[in-house]
């Protein structure tokens, strides 16, 4: 008798056991699941934020082609003015920056 009762309780372990292990499966499923949509979430977001960088960078860019042609006009158009003064500015830092640089060779 005590062994019927015996093989009665394994059994009971048994199936518990191939219950159990369903049931981590399942739950591990569902995890990677979860992981997945996490990762696919998070994908989708951070290509949205780099849409963003992207696009900010552009506009900056232009921005500063913009400020850069129309300081290059404004220079052009005040050396025209001045072509005499402009050419002795030159000129002057010119020399300057050639003494500069012939005073760290003389030493």
């Amino acid at each position: 008798m005590a062994e019927s009762e015996l093989q009665k309780q394994m059994n009971e372990l048994k199936s518990d056991l191939k219950s159990l292990q369903t049931d981590v499966s399942e739950l591990a499923k569902i995890l990677k699941d979860l992981g997945v949509g996490k990762v696919n979430e998070a994908t989708g977001s951070m290509e949205d934020e780099l849409g963003k960088a992207q696009e900010e960078l552009r506009r900056r860019w232009s921005e500063a082609r913009t400020r850069g042609k129309s300081t290059l006009d404004e220079l052009e158009g005040d050396i025209g003015q001045h072509p005499v003064s402009s050419v002795l500015t030159a000129f002057g830092i010119g020399f300057i920056i050639a003494k500069l640089m012939d005073f760290g060779g003389r030493r």
